[in-house]
């Protein structure tokens, strides 16, 4: 006598994935529904926001400010002795500072991001505030105060732009980087989204400063090409 031994499978075991399971149930999701605020509420969040990066989301808006103040305008009211046997060394000028710029905020940049060349909450906001030093030596060098052998002198003028730019570069990435950890899990979100905004928010009040600075920047002597 032959005995068969098997399984019947029926069409809701096929459906559920499995034998014998019974219908497959839908799957519970963890995820909290968005949650409406009105502009008032929005407006507080971000106040708080703000408030709870420990000031590094002021920081990050201070260094474009004064990133854009002086530059390009006030950086590029100025001249090197070494391209004035050029022609158009104005032009070769702009070319060559804004090399030098691109170059080294890019290299802050990139030091920001490596965990040797961290630094602390305070050092970040010092260095963001020391960087209000530079809109004093970008109008000294434009207006060619002296002695001669430092504001208007070649070399002054390249390191100036230097530690510009890399400051820069270095300070705002550290901002960005550690601000989202300066708060509680359920608003990293929020300070991250707001990084993009701060950043163009500081970026548009450094250049009204700038042009309101025109005619002071009017007045710096004329540079021949």
């Amino acid at each position: 006598m032959n005995l068969t031994i098997g399984t019947q499978i029926t069409s809701d075991s096929v459906l559920s994935g499995g034998i014998g399971l019974g219908p497959k149930k839908a799957p519970i999701s963890i995820a909290k529904p968005p949650q409406k605020l009105t502009v008032r509420e929005f407006l507080e969040s971000v106040k708080f926001s703000l408030g709870a990066t420990q000031g590094l989301l002021y920081a990050l808006l201070f260094v474009f400010i004064v990133t854009f103040v002086v530059f390009p305008a006030v950086t590029f009211d100025a001249s090197l002795k070494m391209l004035k046997t050029l022609k158009n060394s104005s032009g070769w000028f702009v070319l060559m500072m804004n090399t030098v710029f691109s170059i080294f905020d890019t290299v802050g940049r990139k030091m920001g991001g490596v965990k040797f060349f961290d630094i602390g909450v305070t050092s970040i906001k010092v260095g963001a505030g020391l960087r209000t030093l530079f809109i004093a030596t970008f109008y000294l060098i434009a207006f060619q105060v002296g002695p001669s052998w430092m504001f208007v002198s070649d070399w002054f003028i390249i390191l100036n732009m230097i530690v510009f730019a890399f400051s820069n570069g270095y300070v705002s990435t550290l901002c960005a980087v550690k601000a989202p950890g300066t708060v509680e899990e359920g608003r990293r979100g929020q300070v991250g989204s707001l990084i993009g905004i701060i950043i163009t928010f500081g970026i548009f009040v450094g250049a009204t400063f700038a042009i309101a600075l025109t005619p002071v920047l009017n007045m710096t002597p004329d540079i021949k090409n």
